[in-house]
């Protein structure tokens, strides 16, 4: 999400230890039933720093307890097999009719329809499967195991465009507004943070096929496609977005955003107003970067383009226009590389929240950051919120798999004294197992 915030993040070298939220149970009412989690302030705080070694006051932790993440994931009904014999089915018919009788109460409906965003029969069924009692059917579907990952040294402005590369076990992620690249070595932990200096923004970046991304990568940049060299952090372009009369104009005033490389390697790089230098409109392009390194525009007119994906067959290429609050889907010709049939996907209805980067994983649901929400969303196929990652800062920006953990970036509270709760986590990176993997990731493929 491009939202216009003051920088005043500054990027470290080597972090602290990731720290663990553990949520612990709370029935004294069905609101911290759901929640789950009057969590200890200090169990996010990173150990050494600054903020370990001071107390939080208890409206802290209460704010604290009302905000923090937990991980919601409404599961299917799963199906029984054909030889289960009579005996199983016998007991089926029994366990029917005893939740048939079970009486589920109107206002619980509601609670986990709010909750868990389920339709009413869903939750009704839910509720039945646990005896209508609502503080164990919410319980039965929460994480206990959501992690800060990042250290107070690295606190992101504009966290952005997250990418594992798996051949090392690699994270890397984007402060755009402070120009920073941070690298994380999976398997040492987040103490391993690098920070490079990219010298420009960046809104997203991919490998390049045949090449060591540990030296160089491709990126969406301020006003083009470049190869950075990440060891002498200098920028080669492969192309410019910009040109004619008034290439000046647009180069000063709009910059890359989100983007992603699709199965046959080409490059998808969307272009934005960047709202710190200029007024959004609807100028806001989406290129794609051919094998010859050229650039052709596929779609015009959105305002804040974001998150990119493609389903598995292959068909059909996922889109996300932010302040529409909008995902549409294209029909996608992957041999061509051409998308047409632009449709709505999914809405999101909320005011004040909008749909950022997203992921998708491999039973083709699409993880979307909710910029504004505190959460991540699981949508599936059919265009159904089937699960929710809450978080303890308002401003979420993008996520990405790496096995079956998500990666989740944030950006800075704008209203730090409105929402101290969310200031104190904003610009932080998380992470969840969530028990899927992610779709690879594909290389660019670059003929020269």
């Amino acid at each position: 999400m491009a939202e216009p915030i003051n920088s005043t993040a500054n990027a470290g070298d080597a972090g602290d230890d990731e720290t663990t939220q553990n949520l612990p149970n709370n029935a004294e009412d069905r609101k911290a039933a759901a929640a789950l989690n009057a969590l200890n302030a200090n169990a996010m705080s990173q150990e050494g720093g600054e903020s370990a070694s001071k107390q939080p006051s208890a409206a802290d932790q209460e704010a604290l307890g009302s905000a923090l993440s937990r991980l919601e994931i409404v599961s299917g009904q799963g199906k029984q097999g054909d030889g289960a014999g009579k005996k199983n089915e016998a007991k089926k018919e029994t366990e029917t009719e005893v939740k048939k009788k079970i009486k589920i109460a109107s206002e619980d409906v509601n609670f986990l329809v709010d909750e868990l965003d389920l339709t009413k029969t869903k939750a009704t069924e839910l509720l039945r499967s646990y005896e209508g009692d609502a503080i164990q059917a919410i319980k039965a579907y929460i994480s206990p195991s959501v992690k800060a990952y990042t250290s107070p040294s690295v606190k992101a402005s504009l966290g952005e465009g997250p990418y594992w590369v798996k051949e090392r076990n690699e994270l890397r992620y984007l402060d755009i507004n402070n120009h920073k690249l941070h690298v994380v070595d999976l398997n040492r932990g987040p103490d391993s943070v690098r920070t490079i200096d990219t010298g420009l923004p960046l809104g997203v970046t991919a490998d390049i096929d045949g090449v060591d991304s540990s030296k160089l990568i491709l990126t969406g940049a301020k006003d083009g496609v470049t190869k950075f060299n990440l060891q002498t952090q200098t920028h080669e372009y492969v192309a410019k977005y910009w040109t004619g009369a008034d290439a000046e104009e647009k180069t000063k005033k709009m910059r890359s955003n989100d983007g992603n490389v699709d199965s046959h390697g080409r490059f998808w790089v969307s272009t934005l107003i960047d709202p710190e230098i200029a007024e959004l409109t609807d100028e806001d392009i989406l290129f794609v970067l051919k094998h010859d390194g050229k650039l052709e525009v596929k779609h015009r007119g959105a305002v804040i383009p974001n998150g990119i994906s493609w389903n598995a067959k292959d068909d059909t290429m996922f889109f996300t226009s932010s302040p529409s609050q909008v995902v549409y889907a294209f029909d996608f010709d992957s041999e061509a590389g051409d998308i047409s049939g632009k449709r709505t996907f999914f809405q999101v209805k909320e005011e004040g929240v909008y749909p950022d980067g997203h992921a998708m994983d491999v039973e083709g649901n699409i993880w979307h950051a909710l910029y504004g929400g505190s959460r991540v969303i699981r949508i599936s196929p059919a265009g159904e919120v089937t699960g929710v990652v809450h978080l303890p800062t308002r401003n979420i920006t993008c996520c990405v798999f790496a096995g079956t953990t998500l990666y989740i970036t944030s950006a800075k509270e704008a209203e730090p004294e409105t929402y101290p709760e969310s200031a104190r986590y904003g610009g932080d990176l998380f992470k969840v197992d969530v028990g899927v993997e992610g779709v690879p990731k594909h290389k660019a493929r670059l003929n020269a």
